[in-house]
């Protein structure tokens, strides 16, 4: 959802932690009345779902859209939401807290378009994939710890060893569903990495954008 920075055209992103060796200016700002707004609205067109889990970044904004959702929701209000700072924002480096338009000139002179650029000290679209593909697997290897009892590979269950990430973990047989709320450049990673490198098809009605 929109914030104050998002309305002042600023760049907001994550601040530093051992686990990402990215500086930055620690920009976490809470939502705007309307990035509010917003995530009523995603609360209420995701009312019926049925969330087994809830996982969100640990900034601010995310934070606050998740329980918002939550909060709407029919049937997952008692549900924990888990904080993972493998969601964070990607980095931007230099240019966090800056003007988006200072950001769209650095591109510029670098010859590249703006969702692939990188700043000074930012992170690049790699490092970004790999955290995707860490939280990923983790978050599979958790929904099949969870739902271990109705796991099942042919006719015999596989009660020991990792179930997760492997093509024939028995996963596609629980009925799981997981809230993930993250930020905008993640995503659009997130996206790319789903359809370009895993070969997911985008749902019927759907769109990149």
């Amino acid at each position: 959802g929109e914030t104050q920075y998002n309305k002042d055209g600023l760049l907001q992103v994550f601040y530093l932690l051992i686990d990402f060796p990215f500086s930055g200016q620690g920009v976490d700002s809470l939502l705007s009345e309307i990035g509010v707004q917003q995530a009523e609205a995603a609360g209420e067109y995701l009312q019926d779902v049925h969330f087994t889990n809830v996982f969100a970044s640990d900034m601010k904004r995310a934070k606050q859209t998740a329980e918002i959702i939550v909060r709407k929701n029919k049937t997952c209000s008692h549900l924990d939401i888990v904080t993972v700072p493998a969601l964070k924002e990607r980095s931007f480096g230099v240019a966090e807290g800056g003007l988006v338009e200072d950001m769209k000139n650095m591109a510029k002179a670098a010859g590249q378009p703006i969702p692939e650029y990188t700043p000074p000290d930012g992170e690049t679209m790699d490092q970004v994939t790999n955290r995707i593909s860490s939280f990923l697997k983790s978050l599979f290897q958790q929904m099949a710890d969870e739902h271990h009892d109705k796991i099942r590979q042919g006719d015999e269950f596989q009660p020991d060893g990792p179930l997760a990430a492997r093509p024939d973990d028995g996963v596609q047989n629980v009925v799981a569903h997981a809230l993930v709320v993250s930020h905008g450049a993640y995503m659009r990673v997130a996206m790319r990495y789903f359809i370009e490198d895993l070969a997911c098809t985008v749902p019927p009605g759907a769109n990149m954008a």
